[in-house]
């Protein structure tokens, strides 16, 4: 159990091998279908980062980029770990060094569990997509 503002969230770590080469191999080691595994992916319009997508894996670069507004694009592996701290592979939308806009995925909610990237390669965490959205003070819009 882990408080954020005062409030009490349930998550649970999952560590899992550092050999997991993907998000399939990772749902099996976690035990969670691969639909609940979330993809933290971080976007930009003109050389300007302003979005911190959370989408499910299968979904990941299907997203509705006209629905985000302006000409969206992906940012690159370096500009990730500038605006997040963290490495593509084990990016968290929890504790990210720079402040930006996050987005979650409607279609999250349906599940009772989602797996998040720790920031850390191996560990994954476990938790409710609606106690990840009030975290973060996130918006929820559909991206699919």
């Amino acid at each position: 159990q882990t408080v954020f503002n005062s409030k009490s969230y349930i998550l649970s770590f999952s560590n899992i091998s550092l050999e997991v080469k993907n998000a399939q191999e990772a749902s099996i080691h976690i035990g969670l279908p691969i639909l609940q595994i979330v993809k933290s992916i971080i976007a930009k319009t003109n050389d300007s980062f302003l979005l911190f997508l959370l989408l499910r894996v299968k979904n990941e670069h299907d997203f509705n980029r006209k629905k985000l507004g302006s000409k969206i694009k992906l940012a690159t592996a370096d500009e990730v770990f500038e605006i997040s701290g963290y490495h593509v592979g084990s990016v968290s939308p929890l504790l990210i060094k720079n402040q930006i806009k996050i987005y979650i995925d409607s279609s999250l909610f349906q599940f009772q569990e989602i797996g998040i990237g720790s920031g850390k390669k191996g560990t994954e965490i476990v938790l409710n997509p609606s106690d990840l959205k009030n975290v973060l003070h996130a918006l929820d819009i559909d991206l699919l």
